[in-house]
């Protein structure tokens, strides 16, 4: 017997339609990448022998790859580090140099940046700085803290799920 044209072509569509899985499934997993880990899963290897604290975080910025913004007033009076990490993640690093200092962080993923808040929070908000590792040079730039309501300007309502963007 005879197969109809229409059997013919549903096998066909049948045996592509698998193959078409087979080839999307594959261009995924070719497209999965280790570097969009989460940033304080990064592992580390640091050897810190009584620097300033400052400078120990310049120097896990280097090598973490990451940012730290924090209030200078806050952390200027900070001993001196100490700290021995090899191949750790970032968080145990953080957690380390930074608990027994009661210094809490929050991480920003996107920017590839961690700021630092004391715990007690002595410090003033006017005077802060983000220091960043580009070519070796550290720059710093002096933070203000904006705060207020948005309102829709022809009811003076307070306008919901609003952000506000600073561009330098």
């Amino acid at each position: 017997m005879k197969k109809s044209f229409t059997a013919k072509l549903w096998k066909v569509m049948k045996i592509c339609a698998v193959q078409g899985i087979i080839a999307i499934t594959l261009c995924g997993v070719t497209l999965a990448h280790t570097n969009y880990a989460q940033l304080l899963d990064t592992e580390v290897s640091i050897s810190i022998t009584d620097l300033p604290f400052e400078k120990a975080l310049h120097e896990i910025e280097a090598i973490a790859k990451v940012k730290f913004a924090y209030s200078i007033s806050q952390l200027q009076d900070e001993p001196n580090v100490s700290l021995k990490i090899d191949k750790r993640t970032l968080r145990e690093a953080l957690d380390e140099l930074l608990a027994p200092r009661k210094i809490s962080y929050k991480v920003h993923e996107k920017e590839a940046a961690i700021t630092l808040k004391k715990a007690n929070g002595e410090g003033s908000k006017e005077r802060s700085s983000v220091h960043e590792g580009t070519n070796g040079n550290i720059v710093h730039r002096a933070l203000i803290q904006i705060t207020g309501t948005v309102t829709e300007a022809s009811t003076q309502t307070p306008m919901a799920g609003v952000n506000v963007l600073v561009k330098e």
